[in-house]
């Protein structure tokens, strides 16, 4: 019955999302009732809606557990809920009717499984794909993958590992241990996994042995920000609860919204304010910490933050100048927002770990200067959008300063806000769906549809050629670039690169770099075939490095390298299984550095570029080497191979081809190239020197053959 009353038949694409978490509903969520009735639904609701724009042909289902509660509502029993007239929610009974915690769902699995295969099997048409909310949707979406042949991708909103390492250990390991071994299952098995940050995608997966990066797409979430942008009014409502706590409500506010729990470090926030007598002369704390009624009714987490935080306002004696509010709805955060702004106010987001950073452009599209985390996400809102400063969550100090820098230099405020407005439309949710919709529809695919392996065609010569200020620089000579590729479908085009995998793939799409039929990656050191120009669809090469991790030894060389003078590593994202990177600002102490790795025995390949970065990586492994794996499975000889760079990066790949081009924008670093008869000093920079590099050797080839 459920599929007719909801027209699921016959449709192009038929999704069925899991979300177990929570109290989901269509209409008027209680955002923080409990600790996991949070963003994540914010999220798969206002996704589900952006998708429904694409009209019938796209049906949902979005599936949770169905619980009774006197506290929470009888509306969580009731299903199916209709969301559209392309969607709606059912809810699917486990072992009890109860409420249960996040950390308990994992005894209900066996049942809901059990549940929810009946209920697929009921339906006229099974779902397409699924795209499972947290692990231990996962493992539900892992099952019918297993029983039905349904196809999963992942989402995990937030993970244990990162959990683990950003707060101390508790009494609650053994619920995280089992946690994040049910995340590494999930991430094994999924067919893609959807992240909204490079730092999610690269640094958090990372911490995890099953992530294969190739699967991982980084697609960042829409802001509804119609709803931001210069609300009517700021209702009395929300003023009075903010003021009723202040002695001078007239301060400008430093304003945080996040649910009560450890990780959001509100905590932090209020020792930060605590600690600082002039920020407390400058500004009021305002703190939306969810929803609550009495603190000792709440669950344990929210009730033992709402504790601490009102603790630490008796202990810094903060009366007057902290407010707390109760309650607040969910349309009412416009109007928060857009209350600070008019204040002169200061948005602050410090947690631990902030897998994305929602609040954050929520914050910018109202025009409201951001104080971030630099731990996640925000890295990327702020990094494109230039509306704040990034803070080390972990230094009272450092957050205080940071607030007060916007605070009190009303040019950087005003730059700030205005750059947030206009940059935040990157953030819609129609680029979000549009790339989430193709993603799906490539992953239901049938292979034998999709695009043949890149080795299959015939090349007869190679280009392979550096990004950062080789192609990028010149937009107007990357279609010059585009057009020489056209006209010889024979080149076979690649990327090497410094970059990570998601970091290039970041760049090629921000400057519509034409796509490559590979990738090789942090300095050599990976490999991917590019089976799709939208980068769909990535094989890892997995015979690169050829000799896996035999004689590769990271940590004795990571001993050796960080005892030198004037070494420090770099962040830890840029770290790769078979790469470390550090900063080094010497040159001159790259021969010292390399002969004490040989004296013990630690054979490598050092490289240095831009007078700053130093990677070490294992020896036979560079962009040049790279090239040649490469290069060997397309059947390509190495005369006819052309290379373009203009970095110390780029030296091994310039010196192991037969046709290296150096743009005219080179560093320093290449200028001893200019002893090699082969190498091409193109006068033009960026892509401009790689297409005359190219239109060089072309008429060079047509005199020789004269």
């Amino acid at each position: 019955m459920l599929d007719r009353m909801f027209g699921f038949s016959s449709v192009q694409m038929f999704i069925m999302h899991i979300a177990l978490q929570g109290c989901l509903r269509a209409q008027n969520v209680p955002y923080g009732v409990t600790p996991d009735t949070g963003g994540h639904i914010k999220y798969l609701l206002e996704l589900v809606e952006a998708v429904d724009t694409h009209g019938p042909e796209v049906q949902q289902q979005i599936i949770v557990r169905q619980f009774n509660s006197a506290r929470l509502g009888p509306e969580f029993y009731t299903t199916p809920e209709r969301i559209s007239d392309n969607a709606n929610i059912v809810r699917i009974a486990g072992a009890t009717e109860d409420y249960v915690a996040k950390e308990d769902l994992r005894f209900e699995l066996p049942v809901l499984a059990k549940n929810l295969e009946v209920h697929i099997r009921s339906l006229s048409q099974k779902p397409d794909i699924i795209h499972a909310h947290y692990a231990d949707a996962g493992q539900l979406a892992i099952e019918m993958k297993r029983r039905l042949g349904i196809p999963f991708v992942f989402t995990a909103h937030s993970l244990g590992c990162v959990k683990r390492s950003s707060i101390a250990a508790s009494e609650s390991d053994q619920v995280l241990n089992a946690r994040i071994a049910m995340e590494e299952d999930v991430i094994a098995q999924a067919d893609r996994i959807i992240t909204s940050s490079m730092d999610e995608a690269e640094l958090q997966y990372g911490l995890y042995q099953s992530a294969r990066p190739e699967i991982i797409r980084v697609n960042p979430p829409g802001c509804d920000l119609d709803l931001f942008a210069e609300p009517a009014y700021v209702t009395e409502q929300i003023k009075g609860d903010r003021d009723k706590f202040l002695s001078d409500p007239k301060k400008p506010p430093i304003l945080a919204i996040a649910r009560p729990v450890a990780k959001k470090n509100l905590a932090g926030l209020i020792r930060a304010y605590g600690q600082s007598p002039a920020l407390q002369e400058a500004a009021n704390l305002v703190i939306y910490a969810g929803t609550r009624g009495r603190i000792d009714d709440e669950d344990r987490e929210p009730s033992a933050v709402l504790t601490e935080l009102l603790k630490l306002v008796d202990e810094y004696d903060l009366w007057g100048k902290v407010a707390l509010p109760k309650t607040h709805m969910q349309e009412d955060i416009p109007s928060i927002y857009q209350d600070a702004y008019r204040c002169g106010g200061v948005f602050v987001n410090v947690a631990l770990n902030e897998p994305f950073g929602l609040t954050l452009l929520e914050a910018a599209a109202s025009g409201l200067p951001v104080v971030a985390t630099d731990s996640g996400g925000p890295n990327d809102i702020l990094g494109r959008c230039k509306n704040g400063l990034l803070v080390d969550p972990t230094e009272s100090k450092a957050i205080s300063g940071v607030i007060m820098k916007l605070l009190v230099n009303s040019d950087r405020w005003e730059r700030a806000s205005r750059s947030g407005l206009d940059a935040c439309e990157f953030y819609s949710w129609e680029r979000h769906a549009d790339t989430y919709l193709s993603d799906l529809e490539w992953n239901t695919t049938p292979a034998a549809l999709r695009r043949s392996d890149v080795t299959a065609p015939a090349y007869n010569e190679m280009l392979v050629c550096d990004i950062d200020n080789t192609l990028t620089g010149d937009r107007k000579a990357l279609e010059q670039l585009q057009q020489w590729l056209t006209i010889n479908p024979t080149t076979a085009f690649g990327i090497a690169t410094g970059r990570s995998l998601q970091g290039a793939m970041d760049i090629l799409a921000q400057w519509d770099i034409p796509a490559p039929q590979f990738l090789i990656t942090s300095v050599g050191s990976e490999i991917y075939w590019v089976r799709d120009p939208l980068f769909r669809d990535l094989k890892r090469d997995m015979g690169w490095p050829p000799f896996g991790d035999n004689g590769w030894k990271p940590l004795e060389i990571d001993k050796v390298v960080s005892a030198f003078d004037g070494v420090t590593p770099q962040a830890t994202k840029e770290q790769r299984r078979f790469k470390k990177s550090y900063f080094l600002n010497e040159i001159e102490r790259c021969p010292e550095i390399s002969s004490r790795l040989e004296e013990l025995g630690l054979m490598h390949e050092l490289i240095y570029s831009h007078g700053q970065f130093l990677d070490i990586l294992p020896r036979g492994v560079s962009k040049g080497h790279a090239i040649h794996h490469v290069a060997a499975r397309l059947g390509i000889k190495t005369a006819d191979i052309w290379a373009a760079g203009d970095s110390g990066n780029d030296v091994h790949m310039l010196e192991m081809v037969g046709h290296p081009i150096i743009v005219g924008n080179h560093t320093s670093e290449l200028e001893h190239l200019k002893a090699r008869p082969q190498s091409y000093f193109a006068k033009l920079n960026y892509a401009a020197g790689v297409v005359e590099g190219l239109m060089q050797s072309a008429a060079v080839a047509t005199h020789n053959d004269g």
